[in-house]
């Protein structure tokens, strides 16, 4: 039985990936493809998977071509895949590659794969965790520091939606109990018509909560279901707080300005 070890993680923050950040990243890959073909005599395919927001990609070897990209407003790079590939070619997902690691920047990539992920596998325990640590070490320092992880906003969300569920029905079901009978006719009243008066107010009461008390409980659920669903909080963060490809076009626009 073929021995194999491996790494798996995924990161929640937003970043920036800048050139000088992914030449670290990329020679990371190329010397522990090194080592493989060292120990094996195997030399791994290094590949660069670069994706659009047109929903366009392209992949090549060259780090150069990357950088020369567009990489425009309108048409930016929404993702990023760095590969070490197996040149086996065997079919099976779990021994396509050595490394992989990506970036996104897409939102619905982002509800799939979240900003930053990668995988390691390979047979030696020792290569993946070396790996794994130079990897980790220039992956921490692209992240956009004193930014709430993805999930955050999400719980704020459902935490306002509970909130707002609560206080709605609280303050219908305390706004139909107040008392219908003022301060001057208790005080005028005698036993009996003070009694019949807080029947009468009690009765009152009862039929406005039962009338009340449903369609506030149904406000409540659906201003729930709102915030839970549509997760206003958190699409106006991650409108404003997302990750950023500083490369190519961009990275001359940023750089001249």
């Amino acid at each position: 039985m073929e021995n194999r070890a491996g790494r798996h993680k995924n990161f929640e923050q937003h970043f920036i990936l800048k050139e000088d950040n992914l030449r670290k990243i990329v020679d990371v890959f190329r010397r522990f493809g090194t080592k493989i073909k060292e120990e094996t005599g195997i030399e791994p395919t290094f590949i660069l998977r670069v994706e659009h927001e047109d929903q366009s990609f392209y992949e090549t070897k060259d780090l150069e071509e990357v950088f020369q990209d567009e990489n425009s407003f309108g048409n930016e790079i929404t993702g990023l895949v760095v590969i070490l590939e197996r040149p086996d070619g065997n079919d099976s997902v779990r021994k396509r590659f050595y490394a992989f690691l990506r970036f996104n920047s897409d939102r619905e990539n982002l509800k799939r794969f979240g900003p930053i992920g990668f995988t390691l596998t390979y047979e030696s325990r020792d290569w993946c965790s070396l790996f794994s640590d130079d990897l980790e070490t220039q992956i921490k320092r692209i992240l956009q520091r004193g930014r709430l992880p993805l999930k955050i906003p999400k719980v704020i969300d459902l935490g306002v939606g509970m909130v707002f569920f609560s206080v709605s029905v609280s303050l219908f079901t305390m706004s139909m109990r107040k008392s219908v009978v003022s301060e001057a006719v208790i005080e005028k009243a005698n036993t009996e018509d003070l009694v019949r008066l807080l029947a009468q107010n009690l009765l009152l009461g009862r039929e406005a909560v039962n009338r009340w008390f449903f369609p506030a409980i149904l406000f409540g659920m659906g201003m729930l279901i709102v915030f839970v669903e549509m997760r206003p909080i958190a699409r106006l963060i991650e409108f404003v707080c997302r990750s950023f490809f500083l490369l190519g076009r961009r990275n001359r626009e940023v750089s001249a300005f």
